[in-house]
């Protein structure tokens, strides 16, 4: 799973979220995935040495273009201020945190599921029962809206999958391990 992983749509078109913090708001979406590919612990990139090879790859597939002195001033680690300010904030997403709401989101709302699929069709003709069925449904369903939302926007997690592998092929303790080698000083976001 992966953080706010660029894709073929404007970040902040696909990752609402990206446009309520100040630091990312004054980005184009060049310079939003430039900067989720040099700063975001996640990124392919983001250990890769020497530096001129990072910051040529990170360049290349965020398709940001730079002239001649942006392009040593970035070498410098001299990056504008709008763009060290968005990178100092996407290192601080907490990638595991996200994760698990994701997934805690995902279990709430199978259990609703579970919860309303109990109730069986002979259930139904007990007064007592269809009265705790109406009770439960009414709490779930204005819980479902935000539930909706939350689980649409997803945190800003995409899953990854590699070749041939299934979509939901992962489980909790292989995303765990995939996220932990990256994500060891965050904040919670």
């Amino acid at each position: 799973m992966a953080v706010f992983e660029p894709t073929d749509i404007d970040m902040k078109v696909e990752y609402p979220e990206l446009s309520s913090i100040k630091e990312f708001e004054p980005l184009l979406d060049t310079q939003m995935r430039f900067v989720w590919y040099y700063f975001h612990k996640q990124s392919p990139f983001f250990n890769l040495r020497p530096i001129s090879e990072k910051l040529s790859s990170c360049l290349e597939k965020s398709k940001l273009r730079l002239n001649t002195n942006e392009t040593k001033n970035y070498m410098d680690n001299k990056f504008p201020e709008a763009i060290e300010a968005a990178g100092a904030r996407m290192m601080r997403f907490a990638s595991s945190d996200r994760v698990r709401a994701k997934s805690m989101i995902d279990s709430i709302f199978e259990g609703f599921e579970i919860i309303i699929d109990s109730f069986g069709t002979d259930d139904l003709q007990d007064t007592e029962k269809q009265g705790k069925f109406v009770d439960i449904s009414v709490k779930i369903r204005a819980e479902l809206p935000q539930l909706i939302k939350q689980k649409e926007e997803g945190f800003g997690v995409k899953e990854q999958r590699k070749v041939g592998q299934k979509k939901g092929a992962n489980d909790m303790d292989n995303i765990m391990n995939n996220l932990s080698a990256n994500d060891e000083i965050e904040d919670d976001d």
